[in-house]
């Protein structure tokens, strides 16, 4: 995930992160990206986007692959 300022919205801004996008997707990274604003005022609608995301991509809860606390609880 990246979190984005103006300078993302510049066509040299643009160009940058389409090369480095591209370098991590070749890796096998996916790049999600919010501007800042977003992040700041509808944080909840970013973490929905993120958690639809990994549906598609068929990740598991972190709850799901997090080992039991010895207490049994959590």
């Amino acid at each position: 995930m990246e979190v984005d300022g103006g300078q993302h919205g510049t066509d040299m801004g643009r160009s940058r992160d389409s090369v480095r996008d591209e370098a991590l997707k070749r890796a096998g990274y996916e790049v999600l990206r919010f501007w800042n604003h977003e992040v700041d005022r509808e944080p909840n609608a970013v973490l929905e986007a993120i958690h639809q995301r990994l549906i598609v991509r068929g990740e598991p809860h972190p709850a799901a692959t997090r080992p039991p606390s010895p207490g049994g609880e959590g």
